[in-house]
Protein backbone atom coordinates (compact mmCIF):
# COMPACT_ATOMS: atom_id res chain seq x y z
CA UNK A 1 0.00 0.00 0.00
CA UNK A 2 1.52 3.13 -1.12
CA UNK A 3 1.43 6.34 1.95
CA UNK A 4 -1.02 8.39 -0.90
CA UNK A 5 -3.34 5.27 -0.56
CA UNK A 6 -2.81 5.15 3.23
CA UNK A 7 -3.94 8.47 3.41
CA UNK A 8 -6.39 8.48 1.38
CA UNK A 9 -8.11 5.56 3.41
CA UNK A 10 -7.36 7.26 7.01
CA UNK A 11 -9.00 10.45 5.22
CA UNK A 12 -12.45 7.95 4.36
CA UNK A 13 -12.44 6.58 7.88
CA UNK A 14 -12.71 10.12 9.39
CA UNK A 15 -14.69 11.32 6.80
CA UNK A 16 -17.12 7.64 7.86
CA UNK A 17 -16.57 8.19 11.73
CA UNK A 18 -17.51 12.15 11.36
CA UNK A 19 -20.45 10.59 9.08
CA UNK A 20 -21.85 8.10 11.92
CA UNK A 21 -21.46 10.54 14.80
CA UNK A 22 -23.55 13.54 13.07
CA UNK A 23 -25.91 11.01 11.73
CA UNK A 24 -26.43 9.95 15.77
CA UNK A 25 -26.40 12.83 17.09
CA UNK A 26 -29.19 13.54 14.89
CA UNK A 27 -31.47 10.74 15.74
CA UNK A 28 -31.24 11.96 19.13
CA UNK A 29 -32.10 15.53 18.18
CA UNK A 30 -35.08 14.45 16.21
CA UNK A 31 -36.87 12.28 18.38
CA UNK A 32 -36.15 14.91 21.42
CA UNK A 33 -39.26 17.34 20.86
CA UNK A 34 -41.62 18.73 23.60
CA UNK A 35 -44.74 21.27 23.46
CA UNK A 36 -44.53 23.97 26.32
CA UNK A 37 -48.19 22.59 28.80
CA UNK A 38 -50.96 24.65 28.49
CA UNK A 39 -54.77 24.32 30.06
CA UNK A 40 -56.62 21.26 28.34
CA UNK A 41 -59.81 19.57 28.42
CA UNK A 42 -57.75 15.93 29.58
CA UNK A 43 -54.24 14.91 30.28
CA UNK A 44 -53.88 11.51 28.59
CA UNK A 45 -50.81 9.06 30.13
CA UNK A 46 -49.34 6.37 28.13
CA UNK A 47 -47.98 3.40 29.54
CA UNK A 48 -44.62 2.45 29.20
CA UNK A 49 -42.99 4.19 32.56
CA UNK A 50 -44.16 4.96 36.40
CA UNK A 51 -42.76 8.47 36.06
CA UNK A 52 -45.37 9.19 33.54
CA UNK A 53 -48.46 9.61 35.99
CA UNK A 54 -46.27 11.03 38.54
CA UNK A 55 -45.60 14.25 35.64
CA UNK A 56 -49.17 13.84 35.24
CA UNK A 57 -50.17 14.42 38.69
CA UNK A 58 -47.64 17.53 38.72
CA UNK A 59 -49.55 18.65 35.39
CA UNK A 60 -53.11 18.20 37.25
CA UNK A 61 -52.46 19.89 40.43
CA UNK A 62 -51.12 23.09 38.38
CA UNK A 63 -54.47 22.96 37.28
CA UNK A 64 -53.80 22.64 33.56
CA UNK A 65 -56.77 20.26 32.97
CA UNK A 66 -59.56 18.69 35.12
CA UNK A 67 -59.49 14.83 34.29
CA UNK A 68 -56.87 12.76 33.59
CA UNK A 69 -57.05 9.39 31.51
CA UNK A 70 -55.07 6.12 31.48
CA UNK A 71 -55.71 3.34 29.22
CA UNK A 72 -57.09 0.00 30.24
CA UNK A 73 -53.37 -1.61 28.44
CA UNK A 74 -53.13 -5.30 28.08
CA UNK A 75 -51.22 -7.51 31.14
CA UNK A 76 -47.55 -7.99 30.79
CA UNK A 77 -46.44 -11.74 30.32
CA UNK A 78 -44.29 -11.72 33.11
CA UNK A 79 -47.56 -10.49 35.28
CA UNK A 80 -49.21 -14.04 33.96
CA UNK A 81 -45.78 -15.88 35.03
CA UNK A 82 -45.65 -14.26 38.51
CA UNK A 83 -49.32 -14.86 39.09
CA UNK A 84 -48.59 -18.48 38.21
CA UNK A 85 -45.92 -18.59 41.26
CA UNK A 86 -48.67 -17.14 43.15
CA UNK A 87 -47.31 -14.06 43.43
CA UNK A 88 -49.43 -10.57 42.97
CA UNK A 89 -48.27 -8.58 41.14
CA UNK A 90 -50.77 -4.80 40.25
CA UNK A 91 -50.93 -4.72 36.81
CA UNK A 92 -49.54 -1.27 34.95
CA UNK A 93 -52.88 0.49 34.89
CA UNK A 94 -53.86 -0.22 38.20
CA UNK A 95 -50.27 1.06 39.43
CA UNK A 96 -50.82 4.22 37.08
CA UNK A 97 -54.05 4.68 39.37
CA UNK A 98 -52.65 4.41 42.36
CA UNK A 99 -49.51 6.73 41.87
CA UNK A 100 -51.72 9.42 40.44
CA UNK A 101 -54.18 9.13 43.98
CA UNK A 102 -50.93 8.88 45.91
CA UNK A 103 -49.80 12.48 43.96
CA UNK A 104 -53.51 14.55 45.18
CA UNK A 105 -55.19 13.38 42.06
CA UNK A 106 -58.87 12.41 43.06
CA UNK A 107 -60.59 9.16 42.08
CA UNK A 108 -63.14 11.55 40.43
CA UNK A 109 -61.26 12.83 38.25
CA UNK A 110 -59.34 9.52 37.20
CA UNK A 111 -60.70 7.91 33.88
CA UNK A 112 -60.04 4.72 31.99
CA UNK A 113 -60.64 3.54 28.79
CA UNK A 114 -60.05 0.86 25.84
CA UNK A 115 -59.34 -2.28 26.57
CA UNK A 116 -56.16 -4.81 26.62
CA UNK A 117 -54.36 -1.53 24.79
CA UNK A 118 -50.99 -3.06 23.59
CA UNK A 119 -48.95 0.05 22.12
CA UNK A 120 -49.40 3.61 21.23
CA UNK A 121 -52.18 3.17 18.00
CA UNK A 122 -54.03 1.36 20.13
CA UNK A 123 -53.96 4.20 22.80
CA UNK A 124 -55.38 6.48 19.96
CA UNK A 125 -57.55 4.75 18.92
CA UNK A 126 -59.27 4.20 21.70
CA UNK A 127 -59.11 7.67 23.16
CA UNK A 128 -60.66 8.48 20.13
CA UNK A 129 -63.74 6.30 20.18
CA UNK A 130 -64.07 7.47 23.86
CA UNK A 131 -63.22 10.82 23.97
CA UNK A 132 -64.26 12.03 20.43
CA UNK A 133 -61.65 14.57 20.01
CA UNK A 134 -63.24 17.98 17.90
CA UNK A 135 -62.33 20.81 19.03
CA UNK A 136 -60.28 19.65 22.32
CA UNK A 137 -56.73 19.90 23.76
CA UNK A 138 -54.98 17.08 25.29
CA UNK A 139 -52.02 17.09 26.94
CA UNK A 140 -50.39 13.92 26.28
CA UNK A 141 -47.86 12.62 28.59
CA UNK A 142 -45.08 10.37 27.93
CA UNK A 143 -41.19 9.71 27.57
CA UNK A 144 -38.93 12.08 25.69
CA UNK A 145 -37.79 9.33 22.98
CA UNK A 146 -41.26 7.98 22.33
CA UNK A 147 -43.09 11.98 21.97
CA UNK A 148 -42.51 12.58 18.44
CA UNK A 149 -44.14 8.98 17.25
CA UNK A 150 -46.42 9.41 19.86
CA UNK A 151 -47.63 13.42 18.79
CA UNK A 152 -47.40 11.87 14.57
CA UNK A 153 -49.94 9.26 15.48
CA UNK A 154 -52.33 10.63 17.98
CA UNK A 155 -52.55 13.67 15.84
CA UNK A 156 -53.48 11.35 12.97
CA UNK A 157 -55.81 9.50 14.71
CA UNK A 158 -57.36 12.69 16.51
CA UNK A 159 -57.39 14.90 13.49
CA UNK A 160 -60.05 17.32 15.49
CA UNK A 161 -57.99 17.32 18.32
CA UNK A 162 -55.42 20.30 20.11
CA UNK A 163 -52.44 17.16 20.65
CA UNK A 164 -49.81 18.70 23.08
CA UNK A 165 -47.04 16.61 24.14
CA UNK A 166 -45.46 16.74 27.29
CA UNK A 167 -42.81 14.46 27.91
CA UNK A 168 -41.98 14.08 31.69
CA UNK A 169 -38.94 15.08 33.26
CA UNK A 170 -38.31 12.24 35.49
CA UNK A 171 -36.57 10.32 33.42
CA UNK A 172 -32.97 10.77 32.35
CA UNK A 173 -32.70 11.84 28.20
CA UNK A 174 -29.83 12.34 26.67
CA UNK A 175 -29.14 13.09 22.75
CA UNK A 176 -26.01 11.28 22.97
CA UNK A 177 -28.36 8.39 23.59
CA UNK A 178 -25.40 5.77 22.60
CA UNK A 179 -23.28 6.74 25.74
CA UNK A 180 -26.21 5.08 28.12
CA UNK A 181 -27.50 1.66 27.89
CA UNK A 182 -31.20 1.88 28.67
CA UNK A 183 -31.59 4.94 25.89
CA UNK A 184 -29.84 3.38 22.89
CA UNK A 185 -31.84 0.16 23.35
CA UNK A 186 -34.95 3.01 23.42
CA UNK A 187 -33.95 4.77 20.49
CA UNK A 188 -32.97 2.14 18.08
CA UNK A 189 -36.03 0.53 19.11
CA UNK A 190 -38.32 3.69 19.05
CA UNK A 191 -36.56 4.53 15.51
CA UNK A 192 -37.66 0.92 14.09
CA UNK A 193 -40.68 1.39 15.40
CA UNK A 194 -41.30 4.96 14.01
CA UNK A 195 -40.29 3.61 10.26
CA UNK A 196 -42.70 0.87 10.58
CA UNK A 197 -45.56 3.21 11.21
CA UNK A 198 -44.53 5.36 8.57
CA UNK A 199 -44.41 2.56 6.24
CA UNK A 200 -47.72 1.62 7.02
CA UNK A 201 -46.73 -1.01 9.60
CA UNK A 202 -45.60 -4.24 7.03
CA UNK A 203 -44.23 -5.54 10.38
CA UNK A 204 -47.39 -5.59 12.21
CA UNK A 205 -49.63 -3.78 13.88
CA UNK A 206 -48.00 -2.38 17.46
CA UNK A 207 -45.77 0.48 17.10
Amino acid sequence: MTKRLALLLCAALAAAALALRLALAGVGWWLDCADPPQRADAIVVLGGGFSRPIYAADLYRQGLAPQVWIARLLPDETEARLRELGLALPPETELNCAILLKKGVPAKDIRLYGRNANSTIDEADSLARKLGGSGRTILLVTSRFHARRARMIFRGRLPGARVIVCPTPYETFDRRWWRHKNLALNAVNEMFKLANYLAGSPFGRRP
